[in-house]
Formats: structure tokens, C-alpha cells, sequence
């Protein structure tokens, strides 16, 4: 799709704009906040100022929805009365906030974060994508948080809760309450959604790029972050070693640093060899997914939002894998490797930081060569037996 200039300057957000971005989570957000926070400095010379501390101001937008951070508490409220005077303090271009917590914002948080902003200057935009690529990925995530729940079935019951108003996969993903939420708090005509085209990563800088008025290409990736989908085999992994973790009653706020941050960081690092499976729909759900998407399509048409990109696209039929494909029942050792030494390098990042928690983890001895090994077991046995000894030695004397 070409846009002339013509049309880029028809769709830019007015002068004195706050553009809250609310993701949804799997949507390329982060390949975007990379790209915001890396060319802060650049981005300021051209008038758009990217707000908050970080890549997507987490404390300020945690302490608005009240949603607790990694040390398990929420951050305080001065946090984002900063990010507030600090939008009030930019008066001229456009002032952006991305972060896709927002995207499970109530109607009450909406109406409060609106008001703290000055409703005449928010534009709320949402990126969208199919839900054939989005509930896998939201799955990984899950997962990598501490889900030990497999994949076919986390599926099934999301599916099955597709009209729940409590359920977390749908208040971030059925797309069409989402916009309506937002459409009905700041009015549909200060709501955009971009769907982003498959086939063209670059396309949604692009967009953003015209809607918040800057130069072509000023938009960078930052290749520090990534936020690849983990493979098949690599996120049986982790749910194997959840399966531990919880046996062994490792904590939300351990887990977190040693397991989300560090065995997770590393495999993303980890080239994925070209014959490595991914995970997919099971033929089966592919109709049910497809159901669910065409009314999220009817729901976006309804609510007379802005839509950037073909809206028909994410009601498309979805990809699914081959018919009898089972999650993998064994863990390549180069898979292992990179589990094991994620968390081994989360134990120096620990100790770096003067300690995550009150008794810093040691590691009294274990070769790593043990750990690999524990963790290179097929997952049933990773939870029942090598990996729950040797993570325990790893971690030595946790804070209870």
C-alpha cells in the first residue's frame, strides 16, 4: 500500500495530541515501544515527545489500574501523576504512551486516566491481528509468566469463554469491546485501529509514523528488543520447568526473575533451527476461531472507530497444523542449553543488582552440566523427578 503525502498529513493526530497506544498484548508492542524509547532524543527534534520512564512507562500505567509489578506490589500513585505532568507539560506535537496493560483497563479506569489527561487532547490507538497468531503467542506468554496449563487445552477453554466479560485472553482480545470500551469513554472518533499486515513487518511503523507526524523511517527497530515466539519445543521447556517450580514452591517473584527474565531471555537469543515446530492451531479449533473473528470484525464495523489497514484480513480462515501434530515429547539439548543457562546468568544479574529477594540464590556447586541434563528429560519427567532436585540445588537457600 502506497500513501501520499497528501493522505499522511489527512490522518495526523493534531498538534497537542496525547496518543495512548493500549496494544493489545501480542501485536507487535514491543517491536514498537523498542523503537519509541531507542529514538527518544531523535523523536523529540521532530515534536513527538515518548512519555514515562522506560520503554512503556510500566509503573505509572500498573498504578492507575492498580495491577501489581514483579516485586508484587503496586507501584504508587506518584507515578503516574508524573506521567500526567509531564503530558501536561507538552503542550506542543504529540505526546505518546504506549503500553498494552491498558488494554485491559475497566470503563472506570478508562474514564479516569481520560479525565487525568484532558479528554479534548487523547487519541487512543490499538494495533490488531489475527487471532490465529495471537492465541498461540498469548499462550507463550502465559506460560512464561508460570502457566503450566497445555496448549490445546488452555485453547479449548479460552474458547469456550469467548463471550466472558472476566476472562483475561478476551478482555484484552476480543478486539471489538476492547475499541468499544475506549469509543465510549473518548468518543469513536478519537479511536484508531491499525491491523497489521502479515506480510510487512515495517507497515505499522510506517502508520504510526504518519498519525503521530514523523519523517519516514524514524522509526527504528531496536534489535535489543525482541520479542520473538518461543518454539514449540523451547516453550514445553519452560512449562516442564514450571511443572517443577511449582512442586518445588518457587515463588511468583523468583520465577519471575529466574525463569521469565532469565531462561526466557536467553532462548530468545537462541536461533531457532529451521525444522523446529511451532505452535499452532489444532485443526479442530480452526472453525471456532474463525467464528469468533468474524464477529469481532461485525463488532469493530459497529462501533465507528477509525480502522487503519483490511479489517477483513483478521477474519480470514485461520492456519492450522497439521492434522495429528502433538506438543513435543522430548527437549533438544541445545534447548536445554539455553534454559539452563538463562537462569544461571539471571543468578549474576541477581547478585548484580545487590539481591531480588532476601536471600539471594547461590549456586553451591552444581555443574551445569547436571542441570542441562535434568532439564533435557521429556516434560513428564521434568516434573516429577531430575529437573525438581537439581532447580532446588540451583537456587540453594531461597527466601521462603
Amino acid at each position: 500500500m502506497h500513501r501520499s503525502e497528501a493522505d499522511a498529513l489527512s490522518t495526523r493526530f493534531p498538534d497537542g495530541t496525547i496518543v495512548l497506544h493500549i496494544g493489545p498484548h501480542k501485536t507487535g508492542t514491543t517491536s514498537l515501544q523498542a523503537a519509541f524509547h531507542a529514538n527518544r532524543e531523535a523523536l523529540g527534534r521532530q515534536g513527538v515527545i515518548y512519555g514515562g520512564r522506560g520503554p512503556k512507562a510500566g509503573d505509572a500505567v500498573r498504578a492507575v489500574l492498580g495491577m501489581r509489578g514483579p516485586a508484587g506490589t503496586v507501584p504508587s500513585i506518584r507515578e503516574w501523576r508524573d506521567l500526567v505532568d509531564e503530558s501536561r507539560r507538552a503542550t506542543r506535537g504529540r505526546f505518546v504512551v504506549s503500553n498494552e496493560f491498558l488494554s485491559e483497563a475497566s470503563p472506570e479506569a478508562i474514564r479516569q486516566i481520560a479525565d487525568d489527561l484532558d479528554p479534548a487532547r487523547v487519541q487512543v490507538v490499538a494495533t490488531l491481528r489475527p487471532l490465529d497468531r495471537i492465541l498461540p503467542s498469548q499462550w507463550q506468554q502465559f506460560v512464561q509468566a508460570g502457566a503450566t496449563k497445555p496448549f490445546d487445552a488452555w485453547l479449548d477453554q479460552a474458547l469456550r469463554a469467548s463471550d466472558s466479560a472476566t476472562s483475561r485472553v478476551w478482555i484484552r482480545h476480543r478486539h471489538d469491546l476492547l475499541l468499544a470500551r475506549w469509543a465510549a469513554v473518548v468518543g469513536p472518533q478519537r479511536v484508531t485501529a491499525i491491523v497489521l499486515d502479515e506480510h510487512d513487518p515495517q507497515w505499522v511503523f510506517r502508520r504510526v509514523e504518519e498519525l503521530v507526524g514523523l519523517r519516514s523511517e524514524s522509526l527504528t527497530n531496536a534489535t535489543g528488543m525482541r520479542n520473538r515466539s518461543l518454539t514449540w519445543p523451547e516453550i514445553e521447556a519452560v512449562r516442564a520447568l514450571n511443572l517443577a517450580c511449582r512442586a518445588d514452591g518457587l515463588d511468583r517473584r523468583q520465577h519471575y526473575w529466574l525463569i521469565e527474565r532469565g531462561a526466557c531471555e536467553s532462548m530468545k537469543e537462541r536461533p531457532p533451527r529451521a525444522d523446529e515446530q511451532t505452535v499452532g492451531l489444532p485443526a479442530e479449533a480452526a472453525e471456532r476461531v474463525l467464528g469468533i473473528a468474524r464477529t469481532i470484525v461485525a463488532g469493530i464495523q459497529a462501533t465507528g472507530v477509525h480502522v487503519v489497514g483490511d479489517l477483513d484480513s483478521l477474519a480470514r480462515p485461520p492456519r492450522s497444523r497439521p492434522a495429528g501434530s502433538v506438543a513435543p515429547g522430548c527437549i533438544d539439548p541445545d534447548v536445554s542449553a539455553a534454559l539452563s543457562m538463562g537462569i544461571l546468568e539471571s543468578l549474576d544479574m541477581i547478585k548484580g543488582r545487590g539481591g531480588a529477594w532476601a536471600a539471594t540464590p547461590t549456586l553451591p556447586g552444581v555443574p551445569t552440566a547436571r542441570i542441562i541434563g535434568a532439564i533435557g528429560r521429556r516434560p513428564a519427567h521434568l516434573a516429577r523427578a531430575g529437573a525438581r532436585a537439581a532447580l532446588g540445588k540451583v537456587l540453594g537457600n531461597r527466601a521462603p
